[in-house]
């Protein structure tokens, strides 16, 4: 890809990604030299120089009777591009359930779809928003493989955290099937501390990697594996799931499969 272009995408003008690459290229240099050399107007070089001098991409060395520039660590320069961009990505995921409660209620969408760790971290906000006080939320939460526990941010089970304290702040009711193996003792730990009822499966039973949460209208589906979250605003889909949820539930009770709250 044209390296001027990608600078242009991040930030730059076009006229400051030209002088950007001319003086990168050069390594230092006088606002003479880079319009020289990029064949540009001093007077315009001289002013894009201290723009880029401002966004703290380029240091200005004063020499005897002349400013030198030179550009800083393009490592550097990246990187924080990088981090503002996702910056920029997580506050925009954080948006999106705002701009839906402005909507009118039937020009709602039924079906949401969210993309990666932040987007999942939304979709949580977005179910926990469109809740009614007094609820009932039943779950099933997915097996975790240890191959897939390096991939999982540090701040998941804070994410985890925060939809709790949202629904207990509700005053909802929280059931849960989670599979037995796997299950760990800071799970059960941050069940009870939310008053979370979960029963915990043999593997053999349910070894689901995809969780899911239900309300009384409203379905939310978790992919860890691929970054994804579904939710579906449709009361009949979200009565199937009870229903599901109620049987297993009986079963495992049927069964005296452990409550791992206890």
């Amino acid at each position: 890809m044209d390296m001027e272009s990608t600078l242009t995408k991040i930030g730059l003008t076009q006229k400051q990604a030209k002088v950007y690459l001319t003086l990168l290229g050069m390594g230092s240099g006088t606002a003479y030299e880079v319009a020289r050399r990029g064949g540009m107007k001093r007077p315009t070089v001289y002013i894009i120089l201290e723009e880029l001098r401002e966004k703290n991409l380029v240091l200005k060395t004063p020499q005897a009777n002349k400013q030198l520039y030179q550009v800083r660590d393009p490592q550097q320069f990246v990187a924080e591009r990088v981090q503002s961009m996702q910056q920029t990505i997580a506050s925009t995921n954080d948006l999106l359930p705002q701009l839906y409660a402005v909507m009118p209620q039937n020009h709602k969408p039924n079906m949401l779809y969210f993309d990666g760790w932040e987007g999942i971290r939304s979709a949580k906000n977005y179910f926990a928003e469109h809740i009614a006080n007094e609820e009932e939320v039943i779950s099933f939460y997915a097996y975790t493989p240890q191959d897939e526990l390096p991939a999982i941010p540090k701040e998941f089970p804070e994410m985890i955290a925060t939809l709790f304290s949202q629904l207990q702040k509700k005053q909802c009711t929280m059931r849960a099937i989670q599979p037995l193996e796997g299950s760990t003792q800071e799970q059960a730990a941050l069940f009870k501390q939310y008053d979370v009822e979960v029963i915990g499966v043999p593997h053999k039973f349910y070894d689901s990697i995809v969780s899911c949460s239900v309300s009384e209208t409203c379905t939310m589906i978790i992919s860890r594996q691929y970054r994804q979250a579904m939710i579906i605003e449709n009361r009949e889909i979200a009565r199937m799931y009870r229903q599901v949820f109620n049987m297993v539930w009986q079963f495992a009770q049927m069964m005296q499969f452990p409550h791992i709250t206890e």
